[in-house]
């Protein structure tokens, strides 16, 4: 922690005087330079040009977010042995963005996330490096909406992947945050449709820092080994051309990218998603969006011992309906919502047909409830949420949820869970916001076992969120 407030301490030094300068013709880093320079200091590059000359502005971002965590049976759902945990996690985030001359801009952001009075699994209070790219902005010599040539930009480095509603590739931003090291083309034809290329490779994480109950972040224990950093390729593009609607489109490609004997894996998902918005009348407004999903390529076992690789054949679709009475009302807007999440699983694995879904890289949290206990794989879940803001600032939420496996398990079990989630969010200023809930989990036979122990699990947090 001592490195990372030297860090806060010599960005503070280097940017308050840009802080405290109003605008003006001068760039951002001439307003930084002139109070040093005229004390006999000059900003140089490493070539020994003036700063002020390759540099168009300088940006601080950054992240604080602490969040009480208490929770109560997640892992054995059994109020007769001590199942239980309280904790602060906290999350520091800052970042130094340069915008350069000739279309070029570079962005280094270091984050430490640790919980409060103790080093455990997942938590780790060493300064890492969240992101650290480079944006190089230029044209195809075609196409563009005027016909002057394509705009893209190439992102070059470590850097957040995301992908619509994020079901597989997400941020992961709820927790510790997930980037990939890659390179990352976008491009936008000015008309509506914009694609990206991504050439790159997942970054290692311990298995810890994704784990789906958020118990096991302080009851996982040492000795978690480190997973592969997979190969990924992928191929999105977003049409947004017409009237309130989004359509995604994708192709994703991960490999293993184990250099050992054993077999390696190989998926591809080819997918997509539509999502959109139709007005009634004045007040009602119905919204829903639907993505599919379907993967296939070589899995890495064996399950038939043919010595050949599984092949892999899995679908996943996720469906929402909703509905504004009051759409626009400064008090008591409401929303309320229907929703379906399908994940195949697989019904035999001695046989050489590998079904599980495969959720990727996309976000956990709020998927399947808010307790995070769900992972979309092998999963048929149904919910029913209702959202109103009594003020334009304020959030109150309700989320009733029934998950059954869409394959049983060995004893013929398919109920998971029943879920009810309680919530309430409040923006406090543009950077500063605030949330508490609590997820109740009533766990049933496939989760726990016939017979099993099936008392009701919690899970209550309170937030605050700084960001600037």
């Amino acid at each position: 922690m001592r490195s990372f407030a030297g860090l806060l301490l010599v960005l503070g030094l280097f940017m308050g005087p840009a802080l405290a300068e109003e605008a003006a013709p001068q760039s951002e880093v001439e307003a930084v330079a002139e109070p040093a320079a005229a004390a006999g200091v000059q900003f140089l590059d490493g070539n020994g040009k003036a700063l002020g000359e390759l540099v168009k502005s300088v940006t601080l971002s950054g992240v604080l977010r602490s969040r009480i965590e208490v929770v109560e049976n997640l892992l054995t759902f059994d109020d007769d042995l001590d199942d239980s945990a309280d904790y602060v996690d906290n999350l520091v985030r800052l970042g130094l963005g340069f915008e350069l001359v000739d279309g070029v801009s570079a962005l280094v952001e270091l984050q430490v996330n640790e919980v409060w009075g103790a080093n455990t699994v997942g938590a780790d209070e060493d300064v890492d490096i969240y992101q650290a790219y480079v944006d190089i902005e230029t044209k195809l010599p075609f196409g563009g909406a005027d016909g002057s040539g394509l705009p893209i930009t190439v992102r070059i480095g470590r850097h957040e992947i995301v992908l619509g509603d994020e079901m597989l590739l997400g941020d992961d931003s709820y927790y510790d945050g997930l980037t990939h090291d890659a390179v990352h083309v976008m491009g936008d034809d000015g008309a509506g449709f914009t694609w990206s290329l991504v050439l790159g490779r997942s970054e290692e994480e311990d298995v810890s820092d994704i784990a789906a109950v958020p118990a096991l972040r302080v009851a996982a224990g040492a000795g978690v080994s480190e997973e592969e950093d997979d190969n990924l390729y992928a191929l999105c593009g977003t049409y947004t051309g017409l009237q309130d609607t989004t359509i995604d489109g994708y192709l994703i490609i991960v490999d293993d990218n184990e250099d050992t004997a054993v077999a390696e894996e190989t998926r591809y998902t080819l997918g997509g998603r539509v999502a959109t918005s139709y007005a009634l009348d004045d007040k009602n407004v119905l919204d829903g969006k639907l993505e599919l999903a379907y993967q296939f390529g070589d899995d890495a076992a064996d399950g038939d011992g043919d010595g050949d690789n599984d092949g892999i054949g899995a679908f996943a679709a996720e469906f929402e309906i909703g509905w504004t009475p009051n759409k626009g009302d400064p008090e008591w807007e409401a929303r309320f919502a229907l929703g379906l999440n399908f994940a195949s699983g697989d019904d035999d694995l001695t046989d050489d047909d590998a079904e599980t879904f495969d959720p990727l890289s996309g976000d956990v949290h709020e998927r399947l409830g808010k307790a995070d206990v769900l992972v979309l794989s092998n999963i048929m879940a149904y919910y029913l949420e209702a959202v109103a803001k009594p003020v334009e600032q304020a959030e109150l939420g309700i989320t009733y949820l029934i998950a059954t496996a869409e394959e049983d398990n060995a004893a013929g079990d398919d109920d998971i869970l029943d879920e009810l989630d309680l919530w309430a969010g409040y923006t406090v200023t543009e950077n500063l916001s605030l949330e508490a809930g609590v997820a109740i989990v009533m766990p049933d036979d496939w989760l726990v076992g016939a017979g099993g122990p099936d008392d009701n699990a919690f899970r209550v947090f309170i937030e605050a969120n700084v960001k600037w």
